[in-house]
């Protein structure tokens, strides 16, 4: 399906986003039945990206957005514990607004990937939450993740804008 959209839309750039470390790769096995490891994931997953961008490349750019951070907690819930009045009293919740930064191997695997095409680019969603050391995980008091993976509003629309600023800027490079 995705395919003939794209066939049908040559034109089009093809922007590629999905929870890449979401798959576990321990869950996927083999014919004979062994479990695939970590590294022959990322290399099963390079492969099929390799293979979709054959099938569907026609001159135009792609961007491959990179995973989003995480957050250790669910930042909603941990805002509604600390509201509390016992639990401020007691003060047991730490609301931290930063958790470290993480690279993932998925994004590596994907960014070696980009840089052997011209037209394909990696976009770091990293640098829209992070700094070099931690990512933030509330702006303005409204937590950036419904639970501990999924972008609230506030963090789609960050990194959303992050994303197709990226974008726009690729673009008018290559006019």
């Amino acid at each position: 399906m995705e395919l003939d959209f794209i066939n049908a839309h040559p034109e089009k750039p093809v922007i590629i986003s999905r929870n890449w470390p979401g798959l576990q790769y321990e869950d996927i096995k083999r014919e004979d039945g062994s479990h695939i490891g970590k590294a022959d994931y990322n290399k099963l997953m390079v492969e099929e990206m390799t293979s979709f961008y054959n099938d569907a490349n026609h001159g135009q750019n792609f961007y491959i957005i990179g995973s989003t951070p995480r957050s250790s907690s669910v930042m909603f819930e941990c805002l509604a514990k600390a509201d509390l009045p016992i639990n401020k009293l007691i003060n047991i919740f730490d609301c931290s607004n930063t958790r470290q930064r993480v690279n993932t191997a998925a994004d590596e695997a994907l960014k070696n990937f980009a840089g052997k095409y011209a037209k394909v680019k990696f976009i770091d969603t990293y640098p829209f939450l992070c700094n070099h050391t931690e990512c933030t995980l509330i702006k303005d008091g409204i937590p950036i993740y419904t639970d501990t993976s999924h972008l609230s509003i506030t963090g789609a629309e960050i990194v959303g804008k992050g994303v197709f600023n990226e974008i726009r800027r690729d673009t008018n490079l290559h006019k």
